[in-house]
């Protein structure tokens, strides 16, 4: 079925899962953020994400099983510990932001954006094989010392315009300005 947050819920905190089950979309709605510790997709048809608040925010990892999602909204990854995004199957977002006060978000799937991409604390650790892609309408703030991309990322067909890839290596923050293209 579907999850309505209309007040305060914090699902599956002190370390639970919230398990997405069935063959049919499953929509996560609401009039507040809802905060998740852990997510698992095991849905094959994936999750929405409406309601007036159109956002979510784990604390915990991302795992996404059935279905190459494209939740509309936010995910946000807002855990004081290091985090995750994998699965069985690659993820893809609308708007993705980055703000964990540990170490930050590590990539063990590769990962799409479509929409935003948002850095506000913590890195966003990705290799050669699970690599962060932006699609060509996707946005990027730049970076900053205290968050960006950890190595590789890709965008897809820049054809025109300037596009900061907001990246680094390790404890560098180096972002790469590249324009009219």
């Amino acid at each position: 079925g579907n999850w309505t947050n209309d007040g305060v819920a914090a699902a599956g905190s002190g370390g639970g899962t919230v398990i997405f089950r069935g063959t049919s979309l499953q929509t996560i709605a609401g009039s507040t953020t809802t905060v998740f510790d852990s997510v698992r997709i095991d849905n094959s048809s994936g999750i929405s994400i409406g309601g007036t608040s159109s956002s979510i925010a784990v604390t915990g990892d991302w795992t996404n099983n059935a279905f190459a999602n494209n939740p509309s909204g936010t995910v946000t990854f807002s855990g004081t510990a290091a985090q995750a995004i994998r699965g069985t199957t690659a993820s893809t977002f609308t708007n993705l932001t980055i703000s964990n006060s540990s170490t930050g978000v590590t990539l063990s799937k590769p990962t799409t954006v479509s929409g935003a991409l948002g850095l506000t604390q913590g890195k966003l650790t990705t290799d050669a094989t699970n690599i962060l892609i932006l699609t060509s309408a996707a946005t990027s703030d730049t970076g900053k010392t205290t968050s960006y991309v950890n190595r590789p990322m890709r965008k897809q067909a820049l054809s025109s315009g300037t596009f900061t890839f907001p990246v680094g290596k390790d404890t560098a923050w180096r972002r790469i300005t590249l324009s009219n293209i």
